[in-house]
């Protein structure tokens, strides 16, 4: 996010609507597709008593984000503003089709009624805004009683697909500021919960591999056939939850974005993830690491000497010698390149998860509409609110265990 846009952001929360117009106009000079940047210059111009401006910029955030009922609900309450009843009415209508469950705009439409002979063909506005912001479409109405142009926009359906997963792994990686301003407004989950069974599909090979090498290779062919369903199910339940924490402290902060909008900035955050879990599984493909490495591989050690060997048992009664088992003890060359290999895989997942948190900044902050710093202090506390109730639940658990094993003890 630009400076100009979070100082514009700044302004808003301060009440400086005026100055958060003219910062969200030099914004949408940079960036003409912003969806953030024009709603809230619509709400800017709302709160300023201009109308027709208002519903000039709101129609034209609903035409970069036609999915959005809430969109369509302030495009309705500018158009109701500035006496626009019917069209009012219908994009009322048109976000209670996305979204059933609106209740303002449900309460709108019944504010408004029926349409009327009156309400077919209003009149024109007033006045028109003398200047409109580059990358402002033209107002909306300019032919009265005409439909919207945003209804030819296509609405993009939330659904689960594994090869739009890949699609949107790859734009969150080469791109995620752009990818973030096309999610404004997109609601569902089942679209990022695709993303993360791709990334179940793209991780658990490694752990298959490296297992396999150390413990034979059918508990390979397990860990493969029940390891993706298991990680899926576990990174879906651990995702919401860490999403409902994030949402309800970004809610602190003023955000009044959706629920799905805070899970979309999560998951599509780890999309950075996968090309380290590529990286991992080339290190467990080439990596030296071998069965002769498991202590339990290890050749029987020469015998003791001297005057601390035990004493010789021969004869009958005498116990069996003990057989040396197979394996090669690893030489100092192998342990090096295994350290070394290790230690690069520390420093790309250190870098690769400051990577994920920069991302997930710019996806919380264009998703709720918030300065890209306050956006970082959300994710950062609600990442303690996180530990520390990790932590309650670990302790609640060693609490109830120890009950459990007293109660049994008593028994017995």
């Amino acid at each position: 996010m630009s400076v100009t846009m979070d100082a514009a952001l700044t302004a808003y929360a301060a009440g400086d609507f005026a100055g958060a117009a003219a910062g969200f106009e030099e914004a949408l000079r940079e960036t003409p597709d912003d969806v953030g940047a024009v709603s809230h210059l619509a709400a800017c111009y709302a709160q300023l008593g201009r109308q027709t401006e208002a519903v000039t910029a709101q129609t034209r955030c609903v035409q970069l984000a036609p999915g959005s009922a809430e969109a369509r609900y302030q495009l309705a309450l500018y158009l109701r503003g500035s006496g626009w009843l019917e069209q009012a009415r219908q994009a009322a209508e048109q976000a209670l089709m996305l979204e059933p469950t609106h209740t303002a705009a449900q309460a709108l439409v019944m504010e408004i009624g029926a349409p009327t002979h009156s309400q077919a063909a209003p009149q024109q506005p007033s006045a028109l805004p003398n200047q409109v912001p580059a990358g402002i479409a033209q107002p909306y109405g300019a032919q009265p009683g005409g439909m919207p142009t945003y209804l030819s926009q296509p609405h993009v359906e939330d659904s689960f697909d594994l090869r739009q997963a890949a699609r949107d792994i790859w734009s969150v990686i080469t791109g995620p500021n752009a990818f973030f301003m096309q999610q404004v407004g997109r609601e569902g989950r089942k679209a990022p919960c695709a993303m993360i069974l791709l990334l179940a599909i793209i991780s658990i090979p490694t752990s298959a591999i490296n297992y396999g090498k150390l413990f034979g290779w059918p508990l390979a062919v397990g860990i493969l056939i029940l390891g993706v369903p298991v990680l899926y199910l576990f990174a879906v339940v651990f995702t919401h939850i860490s999403a409902r924490i994030l949402h309800m402290v970004a809610g602190w902060f003023g955000s009044t974005a959706s629920l799905d909008s805070t899970f979309r900035a999560y998951v599509y955050a780890t999309a950075v993830g996968a090309p380290m879990a590529v990286i991992m599984l080339l290190f467990a493909v080439f990596s030296p690491m071998s069965p002769g490495f498991m202590p339990g591989r290890f050749p029987t050690p020469p015998p003791i000497t001297g005057a601390y060997a035990p004493p010789t048992t021969t004869g009958p009664g005498a116990p069996p010698p003990i057989a040396a088992s197979g394996g090669t003890l690893p030489n100092a060359g192998s342990i090096a390149s295994v350290l070394a290999l290790f230690g690069i895989a520390l420093v790309l997942e250190l870098a690769f998860g400051i990577w994920m948190l920069s991302v997930l900044v710019i996806g919380v902050s264009t998703l709720h509409s918030i300065p890209s710093g306050t956006a970082a202090g959300v994710i950062v506390l609600a990442g303690l609110i996180g530990s520390a109730c990790l932590v309650v639940a670990m302790v609640i658990a060693d609490i109830v265990s120890v009950a459990v094993i007293a109660a049994m003890s008593g028994r017995s």
